[in-house]
């Protein structure tokens, strides 16, 4: 979806559909973000780069624990 809001508000351009197109099966998946989706996610993204300019790097354990380079020295790491 962000590049949906890319293309509306740096290019005004209007997308009338995203697709994803998975290779392994060559399926194809479209959507269009709603006004609220983007929304959402704008301010989702606007959250996460005060959390950067803040230097908040509070730990998220979850399925991404297994693929971190830090796993075997965060404390908070699931295992």
């Amino acid at each position: 979806m962000i590049y949906q809001i890319a293309a509306e508000e740096i290019f005004g351009l209007a997308p009338k559909a995203l697709i994803y197109h998975y290779l392994n099966d060559n399926k194809k998946a479209s959507f269009l973000g709603s006004e609220k989706e983007k929304s959402e996610l704008k301010e989702k993204i606007l959250q996460e780069i005060e959390a950067i300019k803040n230097s908040d790097f509070t730990a998220t354990p979850g399925w991404q624990c297994s693929f971190c380079d830090f796993r075997d020295i965060c404390d908070f790491a699931e295992r």
